[in-house]
């Protein structure tokens, strides 16, 4: 029986990874939460976040934070999700930032809480309503590599 791949990766990426070998699962995993970070970095560069690209302080912690998140959460992990585990100040986080008391590790995730805070006013609180169908004649683009569709 092959091994779950430590951060769940749920919807369209992770629905199918039990079926996988395990290399490959690991990696979808891993691309899955990549893309939850990045994600996450993107956001709060539009004028209702920070208005710019998050510090490298600033996205150490959200790559943390998603991680955290996901290990902890049945399904994918929200931006509410994220914001609670910056906001308990995990250890993991802490070392990370290289911060060791909550002076620090609030100067550090102050701006960034904030921006996510106001991402979810209304817009981003909670899953979305309507899955994203990957299904049918939808091809990656390494799939499509080298066949003239490049």
């Amino acid at each position: 029986m092959r091994s779950a791949p430590r951060t769940p990766a749920s919807g369209p990426l992770g629905r199918d990874l039990h079926r996988l070998p395990t290399a490959e699962a690991s990696r979808i995993s891993a691309e899955n939460g990549g893309r939850r970070a990045e994600l996450l970095h993107a956001l709060p560069a539009t004028g209702y976040g920070l208005g710019r690209r998050p510090s490298a302080g600033e996205a150490a912690a959200i790559n943390a934070a998603v991680r955290i998140a996901a290990d902890a959460a049945p399904a994918d992990p929200t931006i509410p999700d994220v914001i609670k585990v910056l906001r308990t100040s995990p250890a993991a986080i802490r070392r990370r930032l290289i911060v060791s008391d909550d002076i620090g590790y609030i100067a550090a995730v102050r701006s960034i809480v904030a921006a996510l805070e106001n991402l979810c006013d209304g817009l981003f609180d909670r899953p979305a309503s309507t899955p994203l169908a990957l299904r049918g004649c939808f091809r990656s683009h390494s799939d499509l590599a080298g066949r003239g569709w490049d």
